[in-house]
C-alpha cells in the first residue's frame, strides 16, 4: 500500500513538473515573441531610440539612431551617453535654465536629461547631436523614465527625431518674414492690414513715423480712431464708410487730409483694397496712402506759372505782331529810297558816264553796291525773323532728295565748276520740310561758296552715329575752312570770318541754320581748318531717321 502511494505521489510530482515545464516554455516563447516584436519596432522605427540604465550607460541603440549618430551599436553600447554625442556648451546652458526653473542646482551632466523624468514631468526639448564625423544634427528629444512593477526607476528611454528640414523651413520662414518686414517697413507708402470690421492688425514703419506712434499704440484699435485721422469727425466717418465698402469687395480710392507728427496738414492719395480667401470672401483689407502734399503744391505752383506764362505769351504775341508790322513797314520804307538810290546811280552811270571821270564813276558803282547790299541785308533780316515765328509742321522728310535738288540748283548757277556732290541715300528725318530745306540751302550753299577758289571740290551730305547712338547729320566740304579759334563767331548774326572781297555774304545764313535746328530741339556745331575744309553737324531729336553707315563709301552723284 505504501509502495502504491509512493508511486502515485511520484506520478503527481512528475505531472506537476511537466505542467511547470510547459508553462515555462510558453512563458519563454511569449518572452521571445515580445522581444522579437520589440526588436522589430526598434529596427523599423524612423526615429532614433536610445535606452540607458540609471547612470546613463547606453544599453540599446536602434538602427535609426546608428544612422543619425554615425556610430554602430557596438561602438556605444556600454558607454555613458552625454559627452559622447552631446554638445557640452548646450548642456551647460540647459543646466543653468533648469536651475533657474526648479530653484535648485542642476549639474551639467546626465542630470540635465533625467531631472524632470525622475519627477514624472514631461521632458521634450530641442538638442544638438554631434555625429561621429563632427556634423551637428538638430533633434527634438523626448526622455521618459523606465520603471519596474514597484515603480522604481530602472533606466531611461530617449526618442529623437531629426528636425534639420524643419529648421531649414523655419529659417526660410523667418528669412521670408524678415524680407517682408524690411520691404513692408521701408516702402515710402503708408500701408497696413485691417480686418473686415476695420480693426488695425498691422502698420508699417513709414505710417507709424508719419504720426510718431508706436506699433503698440495703434494695433488692435479701430482704424478710424487711430492718430492719423484725428483731424475731424467728418474724416473719420468717411473712412469708416470706405472700410465698410472695401469689406464688401469694392476697391476704394480717394484723397484725404491727415495730420502729421508735427500737426502739419498733409494730403494723402488713399486707397483700400480687399483681400479674398479661396472661397472668395474678404478676409483682409489693405489700406495704402501716399503723401501727395508736395505734388499738389507743385501742381498749384505750375498752374500759377502756366497762367503767368499764358499772360506773358499773349503779351509776346502782341509784341511780335507789332514787330512784324513794324518790320514790314520799315522794309517797305527803306526799300523805296534804296531802289531810288540804286536806280538813279544806274542812270548816272549809263546816261552821264561821259561827263564823269573815273573816280566819279567808281563812286557811283560803290553807291550802287552799298544800296544793293543794304537791300539784301533787309531781306535777310526779314527771313531770319520769319524763321523764328513760322509755325512748325513735323512730318517724314527725305533729306537726301532735298540735298540733291539743292545740288542741281547750285550746279545750274555755275555749270563750269568741277564740284563732286556725294549725297547719301535714304537720309530721312521727322521735321518741318520747309525749314529743313532752308537749313540745307544755307549749309550746302556755304560749302559751294567756300570751295569756289579750288579748281576741283567735293561736297558731302550724310549721317553718322553720335556717341549716344543718336543720328547726327553732316555737311562736309574741302574748301577754305576756318580757324577753330573763331568757331564761336560762326553762328552769330552778321558775324563773318571772311571779308566780302574773298567770299560775299551777309552773315545771316548760319544764324538761320542754328535757329532752325534749335526749333527742332537739336544742336549744331562745326569743325574746320584753314584751307582744310569744314564740317557742319546737327541733330534733330526724336527723329525717325534712316542713318547711312558712314564707315561705308557714300554713293555719289556724277
Amino acid at each position: 500500500m505504501s509502495h502504491a502511494l509512493w508511486r502515485a505521489a511520484r506520478v503527481e510530482r512528475a505531472a506537476r513538473e511537466a505542467v511547470k515545464q510547459r508553462a515555462r516554455e510558453r512563458t519563454e516563447r511569449a518572452l521571445q515573441q515580445a522581444l522579437a516584436f520589440q526588436r522589430a519596432i526598434l529596427d523599423s522605427a524612423s526615429y532614433a531610440i536610445i535606452a540607458t540604465d540609471k547612470q546613463g550607460v547606453i544599453l540599446t541603440l536602434n538602427p535609426a539612431a546608428e544612422r543619425m549618430l554615425g556610430y554602430s551599436a557596438t561602438e556605444v553600447e556600454g558607454k555613458a551617453t552625454p559627452l559622447l554625442f552631446h554638445d557640452q556648451a548646450e548642456m551647460s546652458q540647459r543646466a543653468a535654465a533648469l536651475s533657474r526653473e526648479l530653484g535648485e542646482p542642476i549639474g551639467a551632466g546626465f542630470e540635465v536629461f533625467t531631472v524632470k523624468p525622475r519627477r514624472d514631468q514631461a521632458d521634450e526639448n530641442e538638442w544638438t547631436y554631434v555625429r561621429k564625423d563632427g556634423v551637428r544634427v538638430p533633434v527634438r528629444l523626448s526622455i521618459t523614465a523606465l520603471r519596474d512593477v514597484q515603480g522604481e526607476i530602472t533606466g531611461y528611454l530617449g526618442i529623437a527625431s531629426d528636425i534639420t528640414e524643419h529648421k531649414r523651413a523655419q529659417q526660410a520662414i523667418l528669412e521670408h518674414e524678415r524680407r517682408f518686414r524690411a520691404i513692408f517697413d521701408q516702402t515710402f507708402e503708408f500701408t497696413g492690414l485691417l480686418s473686415p470690421d476695420g480693426t488695425l492688425l498691422e502698420a508699417n514703419q513709414t505710417a507709424l513715423d508719419f504720426v510718431g506712434a508706436a506699433r503698440s499704440d495703434v494695433i488692435g484699435r479701430s482704424f478710424w480712431e487711430t492718430p492719423w485721422w484725428r483731424i475731424s469727425q467728418e474724416v473719420q466717418d468717411r473712412l469708416r464708410l470706405a472700410i465698410s465698402e472695401a469689406a464688401q469687395g469694392r476697391f476704394v480710392r480717394y484723397e484725404i487730409e491727415a495730420f502729421g507728427v508735427d500737426d502739419s496738414l498733409h494730403i494723402l492719395d488713399f486707397s483700400l483694397k480687399p483681400v479674398y480667401d479661396e472661397r472668395g470672401e474678404v478676409v483682409l483689407v489693405i489700406p495704402e496712402g501716399r503723401d501727395i502734399t508736395e505734388r499738389r503744391q507743385a501742381e498749384a505752383a505750375i498752374e500759377r506759372l502756366n497762367r503767368a506764362l499764358a499772360r506773358r505769351a499773349a503779351e509776346l504775341e502782341s509784341v511780335n505782331r507789332e514787330l512784324e508790322s513794324f518790320s514790314y513797314s520799315v522794309s517797305h520804307d527803306l526799300r523805296a529810297p534804296l531802289r531810288s538810290i540804286d536806280g538813279f546811280s544806274q542812270v548816272l552811270l549809263e546816261d552821264y558816264a561821259d561827263r564823269l571821270d573815273e573816280d566819279g564813276r567808281d563812286a557811283l558803282r560803290r553807291v550802287r553796291a552799298a544800296s544793293q547790299r543794304m537791300a539784301q541785308l533787309i531781306d535777310d533780316i526779314l527771313k531770319l525773323s520769319r524763321l523764328s515765328r513760322a509755325e512748325m509742321h513735323r512730318e517724314p522728310v527725305d533729306l537726301s532728295a532735298i540735298a540733291r535738288t539743292i545740288a542741281d540748283e547750285l550746279r545750274w548757277t555755275e555749270p563750269k565748276r568741277e564740284v563732286e556732290f556725294v549725297i547719301a541715300d535714304g537720309v530721312t528725318a521727322r521735321a518741318d520740310a520747309r525749314l529743313l530745306r532752308v537749313a540745307l540751302e544755307n549749309l550746302l550753299g556755304n560749302a559751294w561758296k567756300y570751295t569756289a577758289r579750288h579748281p576741283r571740290a567735293r561736297i558731302e551730305f550724310g549721317t553718322e552715329r553720335g556717341t549716344d547712338g543718336s543720328v547726327v547729320y553732316l555737311v562736309r566740304d574741302d574748301g577754305a575752312g576756318f580757324d577753330m579759334a573763331y568757331a564761336g563767331k560762326l553762328f552769330g548774326a552778321f558775324q563773318r570770318l571772311h571779308g566780302d572781297a574773298e567770299f560775299p555774304g551777309s552773315g545771316v545764313g548760319l544764324t538761320s541754320v542754328q535757329r532752325i535746328v534749335h526749333r527742332h530741339g537739336g544742336e549744331v556745331w562745326a569743325e574746320g581748318a584753314v584751307e582744310g575744309g569744314a564740317t557742319f553737324r546737327f541733330t534733330l531729336p526724336d527723329e525717325r531717321a534712316a542713318a547711312y553707315p558712314m564707315d561705308k563709301p557714300l554713293s555719289g552723284e556724277p
